[in-house]
């Protein structure tokens, strides 16, 4: 009857120990994929601020151009008004 005692106390305690480390492992995990995430939001946002910026510049030169062919005594673009912002 002891030895059965000191068995399942044994046994209990290897229990304890390994669910000890698959929490410790679990929080690691989940701090690792918040990490992932952060990092990966980002890089969302820095492309969507080099997509607006490259957006932006083009329709800067789109209006240079324009500026330049009123200058040159034509008409403009015929797709200004796609442009427009």
């Amino acid at each position: 009857m002891e030895q059965k005692k000191v068995t399942v106390e044994a046994r209990l305690h290897a229990l304890e120990e390994n669910v000890r480390i698959m929490m410790s492992r679990q929080f690691q995990c989940n701090a690792m994929m918040k990490r992932n995430q952060a990092k990966l939001m980002e890089g969302f946002r820095c492309i969507e601020r080099a997509f607006k910026l490259n957006c932006n510049k083009q329709i800067e030169m789109n209006e240079q151009l324009a500026d330049f062919s009123s200058d040159m005594g034509g008409t403009g673009f015929p797709g200004d008004a796609i442009f427009k912002v």
